[in-house]
């Protein structure tokens, strides 16, 4: 009797650790940080890089402008010179993650993996909210 109920506590610990950590990353708590009061407009770019990376490189070098990049792995392993590109050319490079999958359909150390991956140098993460293929 005792071993079912320490399995049952066991149990119910594990469902309310899970629960609280999938509602956490629902709500966002992971993926969150502070931003600035300027006047000032940010173009972001995710999923890159691809094979239009030189086509947008060079509308944005005719405009003069600055953007960020959020890279996933995968196109950055397969797409290096498109990369080095990107990087040449001064823009942001910060991550998209290692695998284009919500984070809710991660386990919690696929997760790190996901967040801890980076093209360098860089801080910021936003997450993919779809698991579609890319």
């Amino acid at each position: 009797m005792k071993r079912r109920a320490l399995l049952g506590a066991l149990g119910a610990g594990l469902l309310a650790v899970t629960l609280a950590d999938l509602l956490g990353r629902a709500a966002g708590f992971r993926a969150l940080g502070a931003g600035t009061a300027a006047d000032r407009v940010a173009l972001t770019f995710d999923d890159g890089p691809s094979e239009r990376t030189p086509e947008l490189l060079a509308v944005l070098a005719r405009h003069d402008a600055q953007a960020t990049f959020f890279v996933l792995e995968s196109h950055a392993r397969a797409l290096p010179a498109e990369l080095r590109a990107l990087r040449g050319a001064g823009h942001q490079l910060e991550s998209h993650g290692r695998w284009h999958r919500h984070a809710l359909l991660l386990a919690p150390w696929q997760e790190w993996e996901q967040v801890r991956w980076h093209p360098g140098g860089g801080t910021l993460y936003r997450p993919p909210t779809a698991d579609t293929a890319r």
